[in-house]
C-alpha cells in the first residue's frame, strides 16, 4: 500500500509540472495578445477618423458624388471601418475569454499542487499504517508462540494432574493395605517402646578425655603462655639498654637470651602446676615440657619484634593478635563452626599450630601432626628472630647518625 501511494504521488507530480508548463504557456499567451491588443487599439479610432475625413471631403466636393471610382473607394473605406469594429468587438471577446482560461488554469495548477500534497500526506500515512501493519504481524507472532508455550503447560499439567491421580490412587491402596496389616499386629511393650524411641544415638569416641578440662587445656595453655609473654613485654625494657650496644646482633642477644631464660622458667612452671596440682595427665610429659618452651620462646620472640618495632603500638597490635588467635585457633570448636573469615586465617595463626601441638600431647598421642607443628612454629620463630634483629640494626645505625 505505500508504494502504491508513492507511485500515485510521483504520477501527480508528474501531472502538477505539466500543468505548471501549462500555466505557464497560458500566461506568456495572455501577456502576448494583451500587447497585440494595446497595438491594435488605435487602428479602429483612426479608421474612423480616415472614414469622417472621406465624408467631409465628399461634402466638401459634391461634384464627387457622380465619380464611381471615388464611390469606390469609399465603400472600401466603410468595409474596412465595419470589419475593424467587428474584428475588434471579437478580439474583445477573445481577450475575456482568454483571461478566463488563464485563470481556470491557475485555478487547476493550485488544485493539482493541493492534489500533489495531500498525495504526499496519504504516501506518509501509507507508511505508518504499513510499518504499523508490520508491528500488528509481529505482535500475533509473538501472542501466537506465547499460546502455544500455555498450550505445552497446559499439556504437562494434565500430565502431572494424571500423574498425581494415579501416586494418589496407589497411596491409597498401601494406606488401606497398611492398615490391614497394622490390624493384624499383636502390639506390646517392645512395640510401643520402639515406637515411641524409633532412633537410638550410637557414640563412638575418636579420642577419649577424662573431661572437660583436659579437653580445653590446650587452648587455655597456650593463652597463658602467649599472655605470659605480652605481661613481660610491660615490666621488661625490651627496647632499652643500660648503655649503646655495640652491634645489633649483641642489642638481640642480650634480650633474645634473656627472653630465652625466662621461657624455660615459665613452661616449666606452668606445666608442673597443671600436672602435679591440678591432675593433668598428659601422653607424653616429656614432649610436654619441651613443646611447651617452644611455644613460649615463639610468642617471645613475636612479641619482641612487635614491641621492638613500635613500642606502645606493638603491644597493641599484640592484644590484637591475640584476640584474632583465641577465635580462629579452633580450642574451644571446631574451625567449621566458625564464620568464614576466622576459617581464613586459621592456618596463619601461630596459636593454631600451640593448640594442635599441645592436644597431640596431651589427649591423641599423634607424633605425626606434632612434628608438624613444631616446624611450623620454628618457622615462626626464626622468621621473628630475623626481623627483629634488622630491626634493632636500623635502630641502632639511626641512634648512631643522630648522636
Amino acid at each position: 500500500m505505500g508504494n502504491g501511494a508513492s507511485q500515485i504521488h510521483t504520477g501527480m507530480s508528474e501531472v502538477s509540472s505539466g500543468f505548471n508548463t501549462v500555466g505557464n504557456t497560458f500566461d506568456r499567451l495572455n501577456n502576448g495578445f494583451n500587447q497585440f491588443t494595446s497595438d491594435f487599439v488605435p487602428l479602429p479610432n483612426e479608421s474612423v477618423k480616415l472614414q469622417q475625413t472621406i465624408t467631409d471631403f465628399q461634402n466638401n466636393h459634391p461634384e464627387l458624388a457622380k465619380d464611381a471610382t471615388f464611390q469606390h473607394f469609399v465603400q472600401k473605406a466603410q468595409s474596412i471601418n465595419g470589419g475593424l469594429d467587428k474584428f475588434n468587438s471579437g478580439l474583445t471577446d477573445f481577450s475575456q475569454n482568454l483571461s478566463k482560461t488563464t485563470a481556470g488554469s491557475k485555478k487547476l495548477i493550485e488544485g493539482t499542487n493541493s492534489i500533489t500534497t495531500k498525495l504526499e500526506e496519504l504516501s506518509t500515512g501509507a507508511s505508518k499504517l504499513a510499518d504499523a501493519q508490520q508491528q500488528l504481524a509481529n505482535g500475533a507472532n509473538n501472542v501466537n508462540k506465547g499460546w502455544s508455550k500455555v498450550i505445552s503447560s497446559l499439556i504437562s499439567i494434565k500430565s502431572g494432574e494424571d500423574k498425581l491421580k494415579m501416586g494418589s490412587k496407589k497411596l491409597t491402596n498401601q494406606l488401606k493395605n497398611g492398615a490391614k496389616q497394622i490390624q493384624s499386629i499383636h502390639a506390646g511393650q517392645p512395640i510401643y517402646e520402639m515406637m515411641s524411641n524409633p532412633v537410638r544415638l550410637k557414640e563412638q569416641l575418636v579420642h577419649s578425655v577424662p573431661n572437660y578440662g583436659t579437653g580445653l587445656a590446650p587452648y587455655f595453655l597456650s593463652l597463658s603462655l602467649f599472655v605470659g609473654a605480652l605481661l613481660l613485654s610491660t615490666i621488661f625494657p625490651i627496647r632499652e639498654t643500660n648503655k649503646r650496644a655495640p652491634s645489633g646482633m649483641a642489642w638481640f642477644l642480650s634480650k633474645f637470651i634473656f627472653l630465652s631464660a625466662i621461657s624455660i622458667f615459665h613452661s616449666v612452671i606452668t606445666n608442673l602446676i597443671l600436672i602435679y596440682v591440678i591432675g593433668l595427665d598428659p601422653a607424653n610429659k616429656a614432649y610436654l615440657y619441651l613443646f611447651a618452651f617452644v611455644t613460649s620462646l615463639t610468642f617471645m620472640s613475636i612479641i619482641l619484634f612487635l614491641v621492638t618495632t613500635a613500642n606502645n603500638a606493638g603491644r597493641f597490635l599484640a592484644i590484637i593478635l591475640l584476640v584474632l588467635q583465641l577465635t580462629s585457633s579452633a580450642g574451644t570448636f571446631p574451625i567449621e563452626l566458625t564464620p568464614g573469615f576466622l576459617q581464613r586465617i586459621h592456618s596463619l595463626m601461630p596459636m593454631t599450630y600451640t593448640v594442635q601441638g599441645f592436644r597431640s600431647i596431651i589427649s591423641t598421642a599423634d607424633y605425626h601432626l606434632l612434628r608438624q607443628d613444631v616446624l611450623v612454629l620454628i618457622v615462626y620463630l626464626i622468621l621473628s628472630m630475623l626481623l627483629t634483629l634488622l630491626v634493632m640494626r636500623h635502630l641502632l645505625k639511626k641512634q648512631t647518625s643522630s648522636g
